[in-house]
């Protein structure tokens, strides 16, 4: 089922237009919206359904007053238990004055009667009292209301399956000290409204108007019949006067339909006489001039820190917007999680009190809220706020909220000079350090910041072994951009080279005098070389004998052979040892007689 919205007037402006387009994607007429067709048990079975509470044998005046004119708090009563059968006396004559006396005690005291039985009644509760907290949590806006009266309507005369809707919902929370305890159920202060969905339903469909709605003189009886009046026309339609159910409800679309309606705006706050909602609606867009700042524009220079009023750290870009929005300019600012967008938020409140402006800060998160609330009250502005969502909204904290906030003494308005010298003193300082480190040096061309980063770079990436480059100041001012592409072309060549033929330590001819080589050199080098292989065969023939002699292994490179030819030279120098027994134990037994001849 769909309600077009009432046709805009021929003279209406192209802003209410689209306002009229725009209310009408907000209106929620279906069947599946409960505020239409409220069920209390499934087709299937015809068993209850969860999350709802139906009270009977009360009376909703009652109710409302227990509720919400005397503030108390009510609990539920479940049903009794089946009793056994017992034989009985004869019933005695009724008496209608202790029947009368009794139903005006069960009307009047604070237990709600309900079909359900103990254990269900709690887990019913249960139930509800988590949804409604976890639906705070996540939207900040309490969906649990008490239902009191009903319209039962049908979609066309000849349809046979009756629709329930709902027709006053009081705000109520159920709570309860602790797990031991049974469940009650509390008016949490918020506004007591009518059904919005069906309001728009009847004027779209059945062209009925129901009565106008007055929260603060609410008189029950007289809103439900005067609705009773409303729909008597309408065939089969009644009002059930005593029904009360706990549910949950939705109605926060219809409430910003009802607010978009052009006719309800004040003649001096038309919306096309609105700048930012014009721009948005109207025909010529948002058409503004492109920032001052540009993205790689230095900022120092356009912020006078006497006038900023930062409360927490932003980074270039964050400034940037914080300009834009403080300048008057109409932003969009995207950035996935993490990117400091709440940070920014309340930068921007900040600034906004600082220049004594007031802000509306809207989201459909409640935990965005929260995040921001909870960012200005760790830098101290946490008193200017005034939270309007979830259970904030109870108009009794409302107004000692208020109150707290008008006895506050008020801060001290001087501005600290000597320290915004010392901040001006401190950034200048900083600045002139960075713009040292990042002019180019000499003709060089290359700064002292580019230097030092393409010398971490070659460390870090240099294998063992490598030279151990060091920076020197002095050849960055000294050297112009020509010397610095020659000297990077000859170590190109050097790393081409050593690609090519290795490591200059691994060379065969490492440690030689010689530094040039020409092909004319070759053939005295080869008669050399040829020479010396022969010395070297008639050294290896010579060491062998005395390598096997001796024990030892046949040297392999000249520095073995010399150490061989050590060894050897020792030997020949001992004593002969002819005619003694070196293995006679006369050594070790009379060693310090030995010793002793000796020295």
């Amino acid at each position: 089922m769909t309600v077009d919205p009432k046709p805009a007037p021929s003279g209406m402006n192209q802003v209410c237009r689209q306002l009229e387009l725009a209310r009408k994607d907000l209106l929620d007429v279906g069947l599946r919206n409960n505020l239409l067709n409220f069920r209390t048990r499934s087709k299937a079975g015809g068993k209850l359904l969860p999350k709802r509470v139906q009270v009977v044998d009360e009376v909703p005046a009652e109710v409302h007053r227990i509720l919400v004119t005397q503030g108390r708090k009510m609990t539920f009563l479940p049903r009794e238990e089946p009793q056994t059968k017992v034989e009985a006396a004869p019933p005695a004559a009724p008496d209608e004055a202790a029947e009368a006396a009794d139903a005006l005690e069960r009307h009047t005291d604070r237990r709600l009667q309900t079909l359900l039985q103990l254990d269900r009644l709690q887990d019913e509760l249960l139930d509800i009292h988590r949804a409604a907290r976890t639906f705070i949590e996540e939207r900040g806006v309490n969906s649990l209301f008490l239902a009191l009266g009903a319209l039962t309507w049908f979609e066309a005369d000849a349809s046979n399956e009756p629709r329930v809707a709902p027709l006053i919902l009081v705000p109520v929370s159920v709570e309860r000290s602790t797990a031991k305890e049974r469940f009650h159920l509390e008016f949490t202060g918020d506004e007591i409204t009518h059904n919005y969905s069906l309001e728009a339903l009847l004027a779209g469909e059945f062209a009925i108007k129901l009565p106008v709605f007055g929260e603060d003189d609410l008189d029950v009886n007289a809103y439900l019949a005067a609705v009773g009046d409303a729909v008597a026309t309408a065939r089969r339609w009644s009002v059930d006067t005593t029904a009360i159910h706990l549910a949950f409800f939705s109605f926060s679309k219809f409430m910003i339909y009802h607010d978009l309606d052009c006719a309800s705006w004040p003649a001096n706050a038309r919306p096309e006489d609105n700048e930012v909602i014009s721009q948005l609606l109207g025909p010529s867009g948002f058409r503004q001039q492109p920032s001052p700042i540009g993205d790689d524009d230095f900022l120092d220079p356009l912020l006078d820190p006497a006038k900023v009023h930062h409360v927490l750290d932003a980074d270039s870009s964050q400034e940037v917007v914080i300009a834009d929005a403080v300048a008057g300019r109409n932003l969009v600012v995207q950035g996935p999680p993490g990117t400091g967008k709440s940070q920014t938020i309340t930068n921007l409140i900040a600034e906004a009190v600082g220049a004594g402006k007031r802000v509306l800060f809207v989201s459909e998160k409640m935990a965005a809220l929260d995040v921001v609330k909870r960012r200005l009250d760790y830098v101290g502005l946490g008193d200017l706020t005034l939270e309007l969502h979830s259970n904030k909204t109870n108009k009794k904290v409302l107004l000692d909220e208020l109150k707290r906030t008008m006895e506050l003494v008020r801060p001290s308005e001087s501005l600290d000079e000597a320290g915004v010298a010392a901040l001006v003193a401190a950034r200048d300082r900083l600045n002139r350090y960075a713009d040292l480190v990042n002019t180019p040096m000499g003709s060089s061309e290359i700064s002292l910041h580019d230097a030092i980063g393409l010398l971490l770079h070659y460390r870090q990436s240099a294998s063992p072994g490598a030279l151990d480059l060091k920076l020197e100041p002095n050849a960055l001012l000294s050297w112009s951009r020509a010397d610095i592409e020659r000297k990077r072309a000859l170590l190109n060549d050097l790393a081409a080279w050593v690609a090519r033929n290795g490591p200059p330590q691994d060379h065969s001819f490492r440690g030689s005098r010689k530094l040039v080589h020409l092909p004319t050199d070759e053939p005295p080098i080869r008669a050399t070389l040829g020479d010396a292989s022969k010395r070297l065969d008639s050294l290896l023939g010579a060491l062998q004998p005395m390598a096997a002699g001796l024990g030892l292994p046949l040297p392999q490179t000249l520095g073995e052979a010399a150490r061989f030819l050590r060894a050897v030279g020792r030997a020949a120098d001992a004593p002969d040892l002819s005619g003694l027994n070196p293995a006679d134990d006369g050594w070790t037994r009379q060693g310090d007689d030995l010793m002793a001849a000796i020295e």
